[in-house]
């Protein structure tokens, strides 16, 4: 279950496409610095029980395309990104992981499309740490123990179209210091608790910013 690094000296010079297989570990991508970049394209695999996060982008890692694929039950998130990683995942399936769906910190950015983010441990998305900017389009965000998104001190990003249902907990929680942009998306607070609880769908905290425009908020 260990992670598996892709490095300018393994195997990402001589496999930048990834089809149809299935993964008992983590794929870690390469950064952007090596002498021989990797772009890989990652598309309708099974990546689950890795070790760490399912698929992890490091140290200003970009150009890579997760796609189509089936992420699940890995010990930290489904997809991660860091240290300014910039990638595109679109159409995936992330569900059941260990701390979060998708993580994106440490300035990390990256374009999360049309992916379905369900019944991870804690959180749909977190994002976190100064400059940390993903952007988010027309994602279904919903079944979490405790938050759909949760932006923390620092972060930002722009999440646009999204739907935020069936959390136990909140929808959205934006943390002091906390900076994003929430543009049109559906936050359904009467669907955010199973138990049948009050219930908030966002939550600014005390010194929270942030531009909020053109959201439905369901009651």
């Amino acid at each position: 279950s260990a992670g598996m690094p892709f490095s300018s000296s393994s195997l990402c010079v001589s496999f930048s496409y990834f089809s149809a297989c299935l993964f008992f570990f983590s794929l870690r991508l390469p950064s952007s610095t090596n002498t021989h970049i990797c772009r890989p394209n990652i598309h309708h695999n099974i990546i689950r029980t890795g070790g760490s996060s399912g698929v992890s982008a490091h140290n200003a890692a970009s150009g890579c395309c997760v796609r189509g694929n089936n992420i699940t039950a890995n010990a930290v998130a489904g997809v991660e990104t860091e240290a300014a990683a910039d990638m595109l995942v679109d159409g995936n399936t992330i569900a059941v992981n260990e701390v979060a769906g998708i993580l994106c910190h440490s300035g990390s950015l990256g374009r999360f499309t049309a992916n379905d983010v369900h019944h991870n441990v804690a959180a749909g998305v977190e994002t976190k740490g100064e400059g940390s900017a993903p952007n988010m389009k027309g994602n279904n965000v919903h079944h979490h123990a405790v938050v759909g998104i949760n932006v923390h001190s620092g972060a930002g990003g722009v999440f646009k179209a999204n739907t935020i249902v069936s959390q136990s907990s909140v929808g959205v929680r934006v943390a002091t210091g906390a900076n994003p942009t929430f543009d049109g998306n559906t936050v359904d607070a009467a669907a955010c608790c199973a138990s049948g609880e009050a219930t908030e769908g966002i939550v600014v905290e005390e010194c929270g910013q942030g531009v909020y425009c053109g959201n439905k908020l369901l009651s």
